[in-house]
């Protein structure tokens, strides 16, 4: 029996010498945090080398940050020692499931090669903004960081953050405001975003900051508001992560100074993470309605001005449309207005702003430019242009109607197309002395000079001159309009319609190696070349009813027109706002591109 106690003793007193022998230490910086927040694990080897990298064990509900390395050397009476610390950040994302409590596992060190077991730490996890001042210093300061010391004052955070939503449960493309606070009762040294907060499927709009003051439990705090516009780009439930800011504060210390030098003792800086609470959104999809095509969300408004309403042939007149209002616009791209026929229109590249409001969510204005150039003379309404839209105000589709105005041209064009314009009137016919009128005769020399603004003198032949004009002129006409029939005909760059579908054939299959928003433009680029091709020209050049056209010639359905049409106005709406296009739609238009050439063949 004897035997057996001191076999005990010494292998207790072995495990003891063994332990303090171990060249490391485990210590957490805080006994107590809340839920959002960082507790800062450190493992301090003082001998030798790390010869493994350290994994941490699995603790459920705990993220675990990146960890970090520091070093420190000390000399004391000669003797230098070296200190390394690893650190790694555990921030719980709610509370445990039994108790307040989570234990870190023991987990294996492994120095100069040989492997050493941790002993398991524990720390409390309390509800977001129940924990005290202190948290994060240690639990000997806990006092000393609620400042006065009284008891309602000591449960009182220093730092604590909430985040709010305008509507926690808008539809798809709806804009909403998102406001973070910040409240801070000490004085903040820095304060540092940590990590991306925003969910994704979501783009944003910064607002900026203000700051105030607001009460809270009996206490005064200082409030820092970080405001921004969010537009959920894809409907369902929605996962926002905590916001995280990493402070610094200071703190007084626990241990004052006495004496002179008590006097300058104004405590020590602290870091701490501090983070709102994880929310869950939930977007909702929009209702079905057969008119609506883009998914725009909002209250709209539409205007149109005409820089002229009366021109001749060849002249040009520019038509401005302005949509604007509440809500976000990026989906609505390009526009393909009706003209009639006889009115040729060059659109300019759209011009979309948006501003970001606090009360009003988003507001947005796109600004639409055509060059209308009438090709022969009449009257010409142009139309109107309808845009639908879901108002969540009244929880229905609304649509806008827009009239377009009408074009009175005057003038005509000869079988060729090109304008002719009324000749200014002949001046009147010389007359001889005593009243008597002389006839004039009406030669070529006559019409050049009326274009010239001159009269022929008299008793002097031009007829040769004007001849060799006239035939100049005649070839340079000629030569142009073979050259643009030429050009016509082959498209672009002389691309054939066997080139422009060999090019269109190779970009679809690059696409498979590509980011599907570079291929789904690429494919897009060599499909408008293929269009221009088949039709006689550049795809680029294609307006609204050419492309019918094209439809029509083909013998296609009106749907192909349509899709077409919305390919292009979902494209280019890309290209104006840089998160419209999600990379699984650009996919999808890649596919129904390849379907729509195959139809045209």
């Amino acid at each position: 029996m004897q035997i057996r106690v001191y076999a005990f003793w010494i292998a207790l007193v072995g495990w003891t010498f063994a332990s303090y022998g171990a060249p490391f230490s485990l210590s957490l910086d805080s006994q107590e945090v809340s839920v959002g927040e960082a507790v800062t694990l450190t493992l301090s080897i003082t001998e030798g080398e790390l010869t493994q990298d350290i994994q941490l064990p699995r603790i459920p509900d705990v993220a675990q940050g990146g960890s970090g390395r520091s070093s420190s050397v000390t000399i004391v009476n000669g003797q230098i020692s070296r200190q390394i610390a690893y650190t790694f950040p555990l921030v719980p994302q709610k509370m445990p499931e039994k108790g307040k409590r989570v234990t870190i596992p023991s987990f294996v060190v492994e120095i100069d090669h040989k492997r050493y077991s941790t002993e398991p730490l524990s720390f409390v996890v309390t509800e977001p903004g129940a924990s005290i001042p202190g948290a994060g210093v240690g639990a000997e300061d806990h006092d000393a960081g609620a400042g006065a010391g009284e008891s309602a004052e000591g449960k009182a955070p220093a730092v604590f953050i909430q985040r709010e939503f305008s509507n926690p449960t808008p539809y798809e493309n709806e804009p909403m405001v998102s406001t973070v606070k910040i409240y801070h009762r000490v004085d903040l040294a820095k304060a540092e975003v940590a990590g991306d907060s925003k969910p994704p499927d979501m783009r944003v709009l910064t607002l900026g900051e203000d700051r105030g003051q607001e009460q809270m439990g009996g206490q005064v705090y200082q409030v820092i508001r970080l405001r921004e516009v969010w537009v959920p780009t894809k409907s369902g439930a929605l996962h926002v992560p905590s916001f995280r800011l990493q402070v610094g504060m200071m703190v007084p210390s626990q241990r004052r100074s006495q004496g002179l030098f008590g006097f300058f003792d104004q405590g020590r800086m602290v870091s701490k993470v501090v983070a709102s609470r994880e929310e869950d959104l939930s977007v909702r999809p929009l209702p079905k309605d057969p008119r609506d095509q883009l998914g725009l969300v909002g209250e709209f408004t539409g205007t149109v001005r005409l820089s002229t309403d009366h021109l001749k042939v060849g002249e040009t007149a520019t038509l401005t449309l302005k949509i604007e209002g509440r809500g976000a616009l990026d989906r609505l791209g390009k526009l393909s207005l009706p003209f009639p026929s006889g009115i040729r229109a060059y659109d300019d590249k759209p011009e979309i702003k948006e501003e970001a409001s606090a009360t009003k969510g988003l507001l947005s204005r796109s600004t639409f430019k055509f060059a209308l150039v009438p090709s022969q003379a009449g009257t010409f309404p142009l139309g109107e242009y309808r845009l639908v839209f879901f108002n969540p105000a009244k929880g229905a589709f609304s649509e806008i109607v827009v009239p377009l105005g009408t074009l009175t041209v005057d003038g005509s064009v000869d079988a060729n197309g090109v304008a002719m314009t009324a000749l200014p009137p002949a001046p009147p016919p010389a007359q001889k002395k005593g009243g008597e009128k002389q006839t004039v005769s009406a030669i070529s020399t006559d019409l050049v000079d009326i274009y010239r603004g001159e009269w022929p003198s008299e008793g002097k032949n031009r007829t040769p001159i004007v001849g060799l004009v006239a035939f100049f002129l005649s070839c340079l006409l000629y030569g142009g309009a073979r050259i643009r029939a030429f050009s016509r005909r082959r498209g672009k760059r002389g691309i054939s319609k066997a080139q422009a579908r060999k090019q269109f054939d190779a970009e679809v299959q690059r696409a498979a190696s590509l980011d599907p928003l570079l291929s789904a433009r690429k494919v897009y680029e060599a499909l408008r070349v293929y269009l221009g091709a088949l039709s006689g020209r550049y795809g680029a050049a294609l307006t609204g009813q050419e492309l019918e056209a094209l439809v029509k010639e083909r013998g296609l359905k009106p749907e192909v027109a349509a899709l077409l049409h919305e390919i292009a106005a979902r494209l280019e709406a890309d290209s104006f706002s840089p998160h419209a296009l999600q990379a699984e739609e650009a996919r999808q238009k890649v596919a129904q591109m390849v379907a729509l050439a195959k139809e045209m063949v």
